[in-house]
């Protein structure tokens, strides 16, 4: 998506890492799920952690789809999601992460995925890294 946007900024040199989006002014954790985000913010109303609800003009409860998203390149909301990095480190943090909870959920432990040699891990990062 940076690479459509991108044009589109007053800053072409902009990065990726500056990017972040929100939905009615709530900042979106990139390393969820986007349907887990819909689901956390699409049904409830504005209200700190517990989402959001869009209302039609006539202040009645609108539908939620399409679901209507802000991508920001300025003002980072560090207090609230991590920012990337250029190297790719938080991400590949975060994925790790992932994949052991979802071991862990599969398996009742993250033996299987902490079993994996160094190779197995930096290929499987790399399929991911490099799947289009």
């Amino acid at each position: 998506m940076h690479a459509f946007y991108r044009s589109s900024t007053s800053d072409t040199d902009v990065s990726i890492t500056e990017a972040w989006f929100d939905v009615q002014d709530l900042p979106l954790k990139w390393h969820y799920p986007v349907g887990l985000l819909y689901d956390l913010y699409s049904g409830a109303e504005h209200g700190g952690d517990q989402g959001v609800q869009s209302k039609d003009d006539t202040g009645r409860k609108a539908d939620t789809l399409p679901w209507k998203l802000t991508l920001h390149y300025t003002d980072f909301p560090f207090d609230h999601i991590f920012q990337l990095d250029d190297q790719g480190k938080v991400l590949l943090d975060a994925f790790v992460n992932s994949v052991k909870e979802a071991d862990f959920i599969r398996n009742g432990s993250a033996k299987t995925v902490m079993g994996l040699s160094k190779n197995d891990s930096d290929a499987l990062w790399k399929s991911v890294e490099t799947r289009t």
